[in-house]
């Protein structure tokens, strides 16, 4: 008697799973883009199709991002300690003292400003002023990791694999009927 089909290890399973793993990084950066968390482009950037494994009765994929995706899909973030003040420097540098609303301090139109340096420090200041007035940020939600994965992905993904695997099995055993 022959060994049983493992059905999971057609290629047409490994197949599907990398055409899922292409979806999701896609749903993954366009939902990132649409929810406005772009300013470096280093998150959208991050998320990357990775391989495929397959094991004894299993599949398994994943698709790689920064670690911090899963901080910004958080529907709220209190801010109970000091922000740093290097790494909000460093973001105020990125986003150019320019591209700010107005420098605290020097809030009135033509008001002479001080050097850049003096008005990214300012700013800094000002951010952590106020966070330490405001600590809780709510955000309108729009999912970037969870709502695609639960609400989409997974269900699509399931419905397929069982179709595929329907498929497979009715060819093993036409294959087998028809083998004598």
């Amino acid at each position: 008697m022959e060994a049983p089909l493992d059905i999971l290890k057609d290629p047409r399973f490994e197949a599907l799973m990398h055409d899922f793993l292409a979806q999701a990084e896609a749903a993954f950066r366009r939902r990132a883009n649409k929810a406005n968390l772009h300013l470096t482009g280093a998150m959208v950037e991050s998320f990357k199709k990775g391989s495929v494994q397959d094991g004894e009765n299993f599949l398994k994929g994943h698709v790689e991002m920064l670690g911090y995706v899963r901080l910004k899909d958080m529907k709220g973030m209190s801010y109970q300690h000091f922000l740093p003040s290097d790494v909000l420097e460093k973001f105020v540098d990125k986003v150019g003292v320019e591209n700010f609303a107005y420098v605290p301090g020097y809030e009135k139109p033509g008001a002479k400003l001080p050097s850049k340096e003096v008005q990214a420090k300012r700013i800094v200041f000002g951010i952590q002023a106020y966070r330490k007035k405001h600590p809780d940020v709510r955000r309108k939600y729009q999912s970037i990791y969870n709502d695609p994965i639960s609400k989409n992905i997974v269900p699509r993904l399931s419905y397929e694999m069982l179709q595929l695997a329907n498929k497979v099995a009715a060819d093993g055993v036409v294959d087998f009927l028809t083998a004598e």
